[in-house]
Order: C-alpha cells, then sequence, then structure tokens
C-alpha cells in the first residue's frame, strides 16, 4: 500500500482531479512493477471520474494526464464502494498497528545489516529485538 499527502496547490483541484491525480501518481510510483503488463484496470468508486477522462474534456491539466494513463494501457473501471472490498479494507486498517509493524521491521533491517562480518555458529540470540535470529551450523557452510 502507498500514498501521499496533497500538496497545498493540489488541494485546490477540483474532485475529478485529485481522484485523477492519484491515479497518475501512482502509476508513477509502481512503473516499474507495471512494466510489461498488457492491460491495467483501475477500479474507482468515482463515478465522474470516468467521464473527466473522455475525449470531450477540454481541461489541459486532464489530457495530458489521460495520455499518461494510455501509455500504461490503463483503464479506469468504475466499481461502487459496497462492491469493491479491497480498498476499502486498506483504507480502513488500525495506524497504531502499521506504525509497529514498521518501527520492528526497519528494527530487524537495522539488525541484519549490522552483520557485516563472518559470525560463528552460536545457539544463543544475536540481537534482543521481537525476531531474534539464531544461527545453526547449517546455515553458515564452510568453503
Amino acid at each position: 500500500m502507498i500514498s501521499r499527502t496533497l500538496k497545498d496547490c493540489e488541494t485546490n483541484y477540483a474532485t475529478n482531479e485529485r481522484e485523477l491525480l492519484a491515479i497518475v501518481w501512482a502509476l508513477g510510483k509502481l512503473q516499474h512493477y507495471l512494466y510489461g503488463t498488457r492491460d491495467i484496470n483501475i477500479y474507482t468508486d468515482h463515478q465522474p471520474l470516468t467521464f473527466a477522462v473522455s475525449d470531450r474534456n477540454p481541461n489541459a491539466k486532464i489530457k495530458r494526464w489521460k495520455a499518461y494513463i494510455d501509455e500504461h494501457n490503463a483503464k479506469i473501471h468504475y466499481k461502487p464502494g459496497k462492491e469493491n472490498f479491497v480498498a476499502d479494507a486498506l483504507s480502513r486498517q488500525n495506524i497504531n498497528a502499521l506504525q509497529e509493524e514498521a518501527m520492528s521491521d526497519a528494527a530487524t533491517i537495522h539488525s541484519e545489516l549490522s552483520l557485516t562480518y563472518t559470525v560463528e555458529t552460536t545457539e544463543k540470540p544475536l540481537n534482543c529485538f521481537r525476531n531474534q535470529i539464531v544461527l545453526e551450523q547449517a546455515q553458515f557452510p564452510r568453503y
């Protein structure tokens, strides 16, 4: 899941523009994962957005964004919020649980990065974090 806050100038955008900005921003952030895919289906609960990206819209900014979306072979489909269970579940995740999980991951990553030298076999934990590492003989074959 990725997210960001709107910049000051973006808060003045119309709702259609904000929704479309979110799609364009997400495509830009995820383009390395999306490269080579044939079709991308984007589901939105904002039905006017499907009409905002039509060729009849005179807004130049929306036309540029539509061209960017078309480069990714993405199609925007309307799906009512009640039927879009995945987006609904992601938007309602517990923030405190996410922050706690992120903090524990950072600590684990830090502990893994600090092991830059060869460690002898031991049965004792090497760190005091929640997910402790125990090394066994099979993990480090001798060359």
